[in-house]
């Protein structure tokens, strides 16, 4: 897990570092950045695979969206795609979530069910 949080933590450090013309990340792109690995890093700190795995997959679209509008060079989406696939390898360290079902059971003796009448099913004389 904390191979996972130093990874984010890398990220983190990348878009942090950049914000300006000369490292290929516009002030915008690394706020938006920011703002999406702060919620993967609290869903990796927290241990909670499936947030972190949503958080992920916003962080990589967030990539995607910044690069297609010309936010991210060319070398900057590399890199934050790599950082970014660096940390789903990691994400299996996370623990598997757990479920937990309950199943509920009536006993039931067999008299009575579907018809009316006495308590052996049987009907009586009065129910025709």
């Amino acid at each position: 897990m904390m191979r996972t949080v130093a990874r984010v933590a890398l990220i983190t450090l990348l878009v942090a570092a950049c914000g300006s013309a000369s490292t290929g990340v516009s002030k915008t792109a690394a706020s938006r950045l920011h703002a999406e690995i702060t919620l993967l890093r609290a869903a990796s700190t927290s241990g909670d695979r499936i947030a972190a795995r949503t958080a992920l997959a916003r962080v990589r679209a967030e990539i995607e969206q910044l690069r297609a509008r010309g936010e991210l060079s060319a070398d900057a989406t590399r890199q934050l795609r790599a950082a970014a696939a660096a940390v789903e390898r990691q994400l299996v360290l996370l623990p598997q979530p757990t479920t937990t079902t309950t199943t509920t059971t009536s006993p039931t003796d067999g008299k009575g069910h579907g018809k009316s009448g006495d308590e052996n099913g049987k009907r009586s004389k009065e129910n025709d």
